[in-house]
């Protein structure tokens, strides 16, 4: 007599062995994909908050620029009224990387361009970027204080949260006591 084994065959998985496996996938996957997005939003982020930190550096370089080239001009005419801050007058500035300067701004937060790699008031491609400046001060000192804000809004206190970058120095006429 031969006896029937019995054989428990069961191929493939349950039902619930693939729901399970499939919202595993779906979390693991959802996972890694806002990750990504998060490493791609902050890297944008960071890029900005630099280029925005040198927009608003070069702003106040270039008017100790102005500064700089006042002095050097007159010490070389032997101007007897040596004036540093000619052109650097309190209010609103414009600065341009070819170190023109424009107080006709109304006190207000102007669109950067961006042409041949170099960021300017005038044309060019439109930026996400805006600055403005101002001068305050008198005698021998002056304050420059450049703002450059990124995105939409532009009111606020100027923070890395609210995309905004702040640069502030002091400046002085350093030929004060100059004699040839």
């Amino acid at each position: 007599m031969t006896k029937k084994r019995k054989y428990n065959i069961q191929k493939g998985f349950s039902i619930m062995e693939l729901a399970i496996a499939a919202a595993v996938l779906t979390i693991v996957v959802t996972s890694v994909f806002t990750a990504f997005s998060s490493a791609i939003t902050n890297s944008i982020d960071a890029r900005n908050s630099v280029i925005a930190a040198s927009l608003a550096q070069e702003a106040v370089e270039g008017v100790k620029n102005i500064r700089d080239t006042n002095i050097i001009n007159q010490i070389s005419r032997d101007a007897t009224n040596k004036e540093p801050f000619v052109n650097i007058d309190d209010g609103c500035v414009k600065i341009d990387g070819d170190i023109s300067i424009d107080t006709n701004c109304g006190n207000s937060f102007s669109n950067l361009n961006i042409s041949s790699g170099f960021y300017t008031h005038a044309n060019g491609e439109s930026t996400i970027f805006r600055r403005k400046m101002e001068v305050s001060g008198s005698g021998d000192e002056r304050i420059v204080t450049s703002e450059v804000r990124w995105g939409e809004d532009t009111s606020g206190n100027c923070t890395i949260s609210n995309r905004c970058v702040k640069a502030q120095t002091k400046i002085t006429s350093w030929l004060s006591g100059y004699t040839p």
